[in-house]
């Protein structure tokens, strides 16, 4: 039995032992527990407020704990001494806008798995949408990530590390750029995967990497042995698995095209003016002599005369390694007049033949016909 106190505002207050005023109603209608004022940032519409922990127990012996402390909330699912160990989980319910339910939303069990819209999560977070309760139209996304940023600033949008944060990756936007990166974060590789086998690598050199996960570095020319930036591998041949194409679809003019370039400015910057000679592209062949791949052949394009506004004077050299070379020796070239030069490096007519004195046994020029015969010239 409880009444109100003389001098005071509380209608009807209950006194315990310990604290002196257990439980009282007070004039605003607020029920408060162990406390005989309003908590400091308790508002207006909190009718509840109670100093200390909420301990529940029901018919199982399912003891759970409400307590604030000075970290946070901590919500214990059985709590109960006897049951200390034995698998509970903390579950959140809520009504439909039809007036069902109340539907699970979402779980903590206590491996520490998260479940949302499933109630036996098997991933430290399992987001299911798709099967009812909580289910939701096909097509609706299922996880949106913002973050605040800065004007020509950037933002982590996630991060993923390995505990110990040795590794770890990351999905970033950048203001500056307006661009969205993603990638790994320390001294690690990307990897794309297909029916969980590695499709494409791009190692911490840069390299891009398709069908292998290791860069090759033992292509070999006159200049010494390297890496290129991309490479395609494959490890079971078969009719266009190696082949490259670029297809152009369309009624107008445009066709497939590849470009091989050079300048002397800096990346993405300004095309700086090249020099006479300076080289712009080479279409390399290489075999595999046992320990690195030997270029056997080579298509090269370079600088033939002065450039100029708009002009660009070019040659293309043709090379072919000799038998016992280690480097290919150029056979042939199409100067920037049009002049077609072979065995000779400087044609002076519209096909200038040129063969040296040390191949003194050989034709210099045959043509051959099926059903006459053949006729040389030797000088």
């Amino acid at each position: 039995k409880g009444s109100g106190t003389a001098g005071s505002t509380d209608a009807v207050q209950f006194n315990g032992s310990a604290p002196a005023s257990s439980l009282i109603l007070d004039s605003s209608g607020k029920l408060l527990l162990g406390t005989t004022s309003t908590q400091v940032g308790a508002g207006s519409g909190d009718l509840l407020q109670v100093s200390g922990a909420i301990q529940a127990v029901s018919s199982f012996n399912v003891y759970s704990r409400f307590l604030p402390t000075a970290s946070g909330l901590e919500i214990i699912a059985n709590a109960y001494p006897a049951n200390i160990g034995t698998n509970q989980s903390i579950i959140i319910k809520s009504g439909s806008s039809g007036g069902g339910g109340p539907n699970e939303i979402a779980r903590f069990v206590s491996t520490g798995f998260v479940g949302v819209g499933i109630t036996n999560p098997s991933a430290a977070l399992e987001v299911n949408t798709y099967t009812a309760p909580t289910s939701i139209a096909a097509g609706t996304e299922v996880l949106r990530i913002e973050g605040n940023y800065t004007a020509s600033g950037s933002v982590t949008l996630t991060n993923w590390r390995r505990a110990g944060g040795a590794v770890a990756a990351a999905l970033k936007y950048n203001d500056a750029t307006t661009s969205v990166s993603f990638g790994s974060t320390t001294s690690h590789k990307l990897m794309l995967r297909t029916a969980d086998t590695d499709a494409l690598t791009i190692d911490t050199s840069q390299r891009v990497l398709v069908g292998t996960s290791t860069a090759r570095s033992n292509f070999y020319n006159q200049s010494g042995t390297y890496a290129p930036q991309i490479q395609l591998e494959t490890s079971s041949p078969s009719s266009g698995s190696s082949m490259i194409s670029n297809v152009v679809a369309g009624s107008n003019g445009f066709a497939g095209y590849l470009v091989l370039g050079k300048h002397r400015g800096s990346v993405s910057g300004t095309p700086t003016t090249l020099g006479t000679n300076d080289d712009m592209g080479f279409i390399s062949f290489q075999g595999g002599d046992g320990s690195r791949m030997i270029e056997a052949a080579q298509i090269g394009g370079s600088v033939d005369g002065n450039v100029g506004v708009s002009s660009m004077p070019g040659r293309i050299i043709f090379s072919t390694t000799a038998a016992g070379a280690s480097s290919p020796t150029e056979r042939a070239r199409i100067d920037s007049s049009g002049r077609f030069g072979l065995g000779t490096q400087s044609p002076s007519a519209l096909f200038h033949l040129y063969c040296p004195d040390t191949i003194n046994t050989a034709a210099y020029f045959r043509i051959t016909n099926s059903s006459v015969g053949s006729g040389t010239y030797r000088n």
